[in-house]
């Protein structure tokens, strides 16, 4: 990576959870094409847990924006309140080798399932190393300030 590349012509926030309480049940992103990108990682941050909550975080894969054929990717180790998991950050991220590639899979969600009890959490997903990159104009003057 070149010191002259800004974090943001190399990352690209792709979809983000606000921190607050969850319920139980299941919250996921949009289905977002990655197909642009060489690597995606989420980062995931859980508050405070309320007894016996559990959280599971993966990242799925499927073939379309509707979730066609939809299935883990990779999923982080379980996250519980009795085994002390409160206030704790995890990363969970994929390369674009580790991709179903011979059916199309390019399209990812994160998901994150909260059971059992209330979860305060916040999560973004990242886009990182666009095969594409966009061209910078060294002269804008915003850039430069």
């Amino acid at each position: 990576m070149a010191y002259t590349e800004r974090f943001e012509e190399v990352h690209e926030l792709l979809a983000e959870f606000d921190a607050g309480e969850r319920i139980p049940g299941v919250w996921a992103t949009p289905w977002i094409d990655v197909e642009n990108f060489h690597r995606v990682v989420a980062i995931f941050n859980v508050g405070a847990m309320d007894a016996g909550a559990t959280v599971d975080v993966e990242l799925r894969e499927a073939t379309s924006d509707a979730g066609a054929g939809a299935q883990t990717l990779i999923a982080a180790t379980q996250l519980t309140q009795a085994g002390g998991d409160a206030n704790s950050w995890i990363t969970v991220g994929a390369q674009s080798e580790n991709f179903t590639t011979n059916t199309r899979y390019k399209f990812v969600q994160l998901q994150v399932t909260v059971a059992v009890n209330n979860v305060n959490f916040a999560a973004c997903l990242l886009g990182f190393q666009p095969r594409y990159a966009p061209v910078v104009n060294a002269w804008d003057e915003n850039a430069n300030a």
